[in-house]
């Protein structure tokens, strides 16, 4: 009975969570909020985006949360899943990293929202206070409406939206936005890692810009993490990019 008891109050507080976004992202033209738990506007033929509030939902009743603005670029994806076997979003932005308030150095930010607030003894095996960083489903709408507005705010810092061309001509190599641009390790933040690199690389060759490519590929471009595997498949399918962009002025067929 207990069991089922919680399911159903998991299932209600992730239902009623979607209906609050539901209302938000009608206050906002073009705007909606979709099955997969994220904002979403699809208003640009070539580019979605996406402020995600990084639903994680527990058995506790609780889920925590771990927004990102990010875009999907629809060419960048289909070049993406092509050498890499996998969809991803193009390039994401870490509200962590953007504003002291989601920083993970800031103790009150908010990082769990509960059905109701519970015994501090149910909380741990000890005693402990209700964490500031804790709030309840009564609450949740003031912060997601903020996780919202500061997502397309930073959306908007972030990417030039006037056309294709220079969304992709103009994507950032680094975090630019924030109070220091450092990353969680305090490390400068750098969209020149790992898959992001990949996605640069990527929006380069629709650019026709092969050479930021061998660029990136080569021995004198260090990156603090080793560079994807995948890069070689990207560095070895240059000839044919060259050749098709030169007739056609486009990496697709």
């Amino acid at each position: 009975m207990l069991v089922a008891c919680l399911q159903l109050t998991f299932m209600t507080l992730k239902s009623e969570l979607f209906d609050i976004c539901k209302a938000l992202a009608a206050e906002v033209p073009g705007w909606q909020f979709d099955s997969s738990g994220q904002f979403m506007n699809r208003t640009l033929k070539h580019t979605d985006l996406i402020v995600d509030p990084g639903f994680h939902f527990h058995a506790d009743v609780s889920c925590s949360l771990t927004p990102w603005a990010k875009l999907d670029n629809k060419r960048v994806g289909k070049l993406y899943k092509r050498f890499t076997g996998m969809h991803r979003w193009t390039l994401g932005i870490n509200f962590a990293l953007e504003d002291d308030a989601y920083s993970v150095h800031n103790a009150n930010r908010v990082t769990s929202i509960y059905h109701e607030k519970i015994e501090v003894g149910q909380l741990s095996s000890g005693l402990h206070p209700w964490p500031a960083s804790f709030i309840v489903k009564s609450q949740a709408e003031n912060y997601l409406r903020r996780v919202l507005a500061d997502g397309i705010v930073f959306l908007e810092q972030y990417f030039n939206f006037s056309s294709e061309e220079q969304l992709l001509r103009s994507l950032p190599t680094t975090y630019r936005w924030g109070p220091l641009g450092m990353s969680n390790r305090g490390d400068p933040g750098s969209f020149l890692e790992e898959q992001d690199g990949l996605v640069l690389c990527l929006a380069a060759l629709l650019q026709g810009d092969f050479s930021f490519v061998e660029r990136y590929a080569s021995d004198e471009f260090k990156t603090k993490f080793p560079k994807r595997n995948e890069l070689k498949g990207i560095v070895a399918a240059l000839p044919e990019f060259r050749k098709m962009y030169a007739e056609t002025g486009s990496v697709f067929e």
